[in-house]
């Protein structure tokens, strides 16, 4: 079918990562100014940009993660930057509308060349940071999470996977207070740096590509 432009926006600087929440009332961009912008595409304000990468933000995407009650953590990192929260009008932030489900937070996550990768609550705080690469870019991440039963089922898990230069695989577990824990790693996945990563960690299965011109399914 034909599809139209429904709002453009004046950015300032190159967006090299997108993603869109899954009741699309927000939009986040990463791009070259280092900075997550969360966008409203309900309301006509301007976006907030949420600062703590200091290299360009490469990857990002949405999750919905069962909500705690312990305050923030960080992994590897002693006293990570945390920004002021702000304001969400628009934006649907927990899921209440079933009072028997535990309420559930919305939150980003962003990975960068600078080798980490943050876990954002859609008011710009950092609940959680991972020092991946110490300083070396991210090359491919991929963030899966796995429902408790059929497709459209509620998140149960949030998995990531990561690689940098070294042409291994490694994976993460996002636990209830946003902590992203070490899951495992699949050693010499390629010959040369990895490009692209995806999986799905209920069936164990992992598609990557890389410099060395291969395309591998474990």
């Amino acid at each position: 079918r034909q599809m139209c432009i429904r709002d453009s926006f004046s950015i300032g600087h190159v967006v090299v990562a997108v993603a869109v929440s899954d009741d699309g009332t927000c939009c986040a961009t990463g791009g070259t100014d280092g900075c997550v912008s969360l966008w409203s595409t309900v309301f006509a304000e301007q976006p907030k940009f949420f600062e703590g990468h200091s290299d360009w933000v490469t990857f990002i995407a949405f999750a919905s993660i069962a909500m705690d009650t312990s305050s923030t953590t960080t992994d590897n990192m002693n006293n990570p930057t945390t920004s002021s929260p702000l304001g969400s009008s628009g934006i649907n932030n927990n899921n209440t509308s079933n009072t028997s489900k535990p309420k559930r937070r919305q939150v980003i996550i962003s990975g960068s060349d600078d080798g980490t990768v943050i876990v954002w609550s859609l008011q710009g705080e950092i609940l959680s940071v991972l020092e991946y690469s110490l300083g070396i870019g991210i090359r491919a991440m991929s963030v899966s999470q796995i429902g408790g039963g059929g497709v459209m089922a509620t998140p149960t898990q949030t998995s990531i996977a990561l690689a940098a230069e070294k042409p291994s695989i490694h994976l993460f577990t996002v636990s209830p207070s946003c902590s992203m824990r070490a899951a495992g790693v699949i050693h010499d996945a390629h010959a040369g740096t990895l490009t692209a990563l995806t999986h799905i960690p209920s069936l164990n299965w992992v598609a990557s590509s890389g410099e060395d011109l291969s395309l591998i399914h474990i």
